[in-house]
């Protein structure tokens, strides 16, 4: 096979996964290649971190691609502060916050906040959206787009209703729009409230300054383990997800290979999708594929299952409660939890729920949001009739809060139980957000002893860096140097 063959072959290969996890021998039907072909393309592509097995045994994604998904946003529009105007319009509103783009006549989600009613998958980042109905298409290119907004009752979806205003910088070109979704009677009783948000918010997004980059280091580049055109590749999308939109001579340099060469994989690259030419003096930047790729990912990432094996590890070695929780508005709902052998705590059963000052796993979901979110927990803490004058004042939380982020875990003692002590750490996704955490309760003797044959907090310090990293995140290590037992995997129990 040809080397650019090889690398039409793997995105072929990358977009079958897309679907969801997969067996080499259904991928070999599927792309109508050998066997032999298929465990060397998944081969190459595991290696640069395209690919990864899962604990079942199946082909899947591996999180990389997230990685380019958010590379691909910030190519176009800083995605850090995007996605904080969209979580300040979300809030202030009530209603899924979203943004898109025109690319090739086509409008594409960049990145979204959703609401607390109903979910809208149609708007999820890396989805194409109709380009003749609805309100951002009417904003983009259609009828309204004099006007600089619209509003459409229902086009996209029945009782849904949209209302979006066209985002321009500073020489009037549209860069995109901003928009919201929510239920109809919801949108529609306050059409000129949420257009003068919505057009707050376009300015902000306009006068964003652009995503931060850095000089790609060559010493980054592994040797790998059979030279191949994949990883080739790999590098030249890292050195786009690096440095943002680069140059043929530039991406020449780094890789070291002929310009001829490299205009040749750019070519490629660029008819797989995973590259796009930026138009700016012949530079190139990570392509928008990559983010719809992305967002199949995170559609067939199942958080309980990820967290499973690592908590049944935890589990085996300590035979404590282990808990695994998320939070919905105020409270942390326990979504998982392995019973503890010797004592087994009542609290936070499978589905119930705590406030999110109270308890270890709880107060790991609060303490790593930051301080923005600590206050505008109080104040809807309030709102629910909270009593500030039993239990901690307000003051008093903060600086639990502080102390909880300064150590990185949370460790509770006869707080909720008498005699039963508590550690809990935040669990990260790709962007570096606090999307779950990791808990274990148990006797105090037992989490608390430093006699013991392992250290609770070493343990779920590890754990939650263990699952955030399937997740995507990028940990840095807390210097411990216990290992996780292996245990069977859920999958294979009966």
């Amino acid at each position: 096979m040809q080397t650019i063959q090889l690398l039409t072959k793997a995105g072929l290969l990358v977009d079958a996964l897309s679907a969801g996890p997969n067996t080499h021998s259904e991928l070999a039907k599927q792309l109508n290649e050998p066997r032999s072909s298929i465990y060397r393309i998944t081969s190459s592509l595991e290696e640069v971190g395209y690919v990864n097995i899962t604990s079942s045994g199946l082909l899947g994604l591996g999180v990389n691609i997230l990685h380019l998904g958010e590379s691909a946003v910030d190519a176009l529009l800083n995605r850090t502060l995007l996605r904080e105007k969209l979580g300040w319009l979300r809030d202030q509103l009530g209603m899924t916050a979203f943004f898109c783009t025109l690319q090739d006549d086509r409008i594409i989600s960049l990145d979204w906040q959703e609401g607390a009613d109903i979910d809208l998958i149609y708007l999820a980042p890396g989805r194409t959206l109709p380009s003749q109905k609805g309100a951002v298409s009417h904003v983009l290119q259609g009828k309204d787009l004099r006007k600089g907004w619209s509003i459409d009752h229902g086009e996209l979806t029945v009782g849904v209703s949209s209302l979006a205003v066209a985002v321009k910088n500073a020489n009037g070109d549209v860069l995109g729009a901003v928009a919201v979704a929510g239920l109809s009677a919801s949108v529609e009783s306050k059409i000129d409230t949420i257009r003068d948000t919505l057009k707050e918010t376009a300015c902000a997004i306009a006068n964003m300054p652009p995503a931060k980059t850095q000089e790609f280091d060559p010493s980054r580049i592994k040797e790998p383990n059979s030279p191949s055109v994949i990883t080739k590749a790999a590098t030249l999308m890292d050195v786009l997800r690096t440095e943002g939109p680069t140059n043929s001579a530039r991406l020449a340099e780094v890789l070291g290979e002929p310009i001829s060469s490299v205009y040749r994989m750019l070519h490629t690259l660029t008819a797989i999708g995973w590259v796009e030419q930026d138009g700016k003096r012949g530079s190139y930047r990570v392509g928008l594929a990559m983010l719809t790729l992305a967002e199949s990912q995170l559609r067939h990432m199942d958080l309980r299952k990820i967290a499973a094996l690592t908590m049944r590890k935890i589990h085996a070695l300590t035979g404590e409660t282990t808990f695994l929780c998320v939070r919905h508005g105020i409270r942390a709902v326990c979504i998982e939890r392995v019973d503890g052998d010797r004592v087994n705590s009542r609290v936070l059963q499978l589905g119930t729920s705590l406030p999110l000052h109270v308890g270890a796993a709880p107060r790991a979901l609060l303490a790593f949001e930051g301080r923005r979110a600590w206050e505008t927990y109080a104040t809807n803490l309030g709102f629910e009739g909270h009593n500030w004058s039993k239990g901690p004042s307000r003051a008093e939380l903060f600086q639990h809060l502080d102390e909880d982020r300064d150590k990185g875990f949370c460790l509770v003692d006869n707080e909720i139980t008498p005699g039963i002590a508590a550690v809990g750490a935040p669990i990260y996704n790709h962007r570096g957000e606090v999307v779950a955490s990791l808990s274990m309760s148990g006797l105090r003797d037992g989490i608390l002893s430093d006699t013991a044959d392992y250290s609770a907090v070493e343990l779920i310090l590890q754990g939650s860096a263990e699952i955030s990293q399937a997740l995507g995140a990028t940990i840095e290590h807390n210097g411990g140097n216990q290992k996780l037992p292996q245990v069977t995997p859920l999958s294979i129990v009966v």
